[in-house]
């Protein structure tokens, strides 16, 4: 009985041991994926201010090229209109009022 006694006692120390281990096997498995999940957040992180920052640098570019155009659009409309006459303008004003007027 004795020896019955001491071989219960025996497995539990033994299963005391390996749900140890098994405590320590599991917190390490969750430190090493914690660690894993913060790199791969880093690393998604700094893809996207990547992106970000190539976007950006693409959209300011094309804005300066759109506003450069639209500056030399609207200096050769100014141009084409101080080449106008003022004779031409005023024949041009009065048939606009003429038309408001319903002549």
């Amino acid at each position: 009985m004795a020896s019955l006694i001491e071989s219960v006692l025996s497995l539990e120390q033994q299963a005391g041991g390996v749900v140890a281990e098994a405590h320590a096997g599991a917190k390490k498995l969750e430190t090493e994926t914690a660690e894993r999940i913060e790199a791969i957040r880093r690393e998604v992180s700094a893809a996207v201010e990547a992106r970000t920052a190539e976007y950006r640098g693409q959209a300011e570019a094309k804005l300066e090229a759109d506003l450069a155009a639209a500056a030399a659009e609207h200096a050769a409309a100014m141009a084409k209109l101080g080449g106008l006459s003022q004779a031409l303008l005023d024949k041009q004003a009065a048939l606009v009022v003429d038309r408001l007027r319903g002549k």
